[in-house]
This record gives C-alpha cells, sequence and structure tokens, in this order.
C-alpha cells in the first residue's frame, strides 16, 4: 500500500493549531475532520514505514485519540 508522496505537501503548523484550538475549544467538529485529512496520509505513510500497515492504521488511531 502506498499513501502518495508525503514529502510533497508542507503542512501548515498555524493551520493545524487553528483546527485543533477550534475542535478543543468550540467542539467544532468539522475543524478535527479537516485536521485529520490532512494529516492522515503523511502520518499513516511515517507509522508504515516502520511497521506493518494493520500497525500503522492502529498507530495512527491512538496519535488522533491522544490528541482529543
Amino acid at each position: 500500500m502506498h499513501y502518495g508522496d508525503v514529502g510533497a505537501r508542507h503542512l501548515d503548523s498555524e493551520l493545524l493549531r487553528d483546527l485543533v484550538t477550534a475542535y478543543l475549544e468550540q467542539g467544532d467538529e468539522d475543524a478535527i475532520e479537516h485536521l485529520v485529512r490532512l494529516t492522515r496520509p503523511k502520518l499513516l505513510a511515517a507509522a508504515w514505514r516502520i511497521g506493518r500497515a494493520s500497525d500503522a492504521e492502529d498507530a495512527v488511531q491512538v496519535a488522533y485519540l491522544s490528541l482529543i
């Protein structure tokens, strides 16, 4: 499984911070969904490089649960 060219897109840290803040302070579900859409490919690609694909999925899920 390949998650695309994960190095090609730079994630805007200010945007990510704003999305997390909107979710945590206002309960904005759309913000957290947007954050997941932006970050999931890179997180999966990184996790996949150090383990099996199924373990990568689990690791990314745990990371998001830890965030919220």
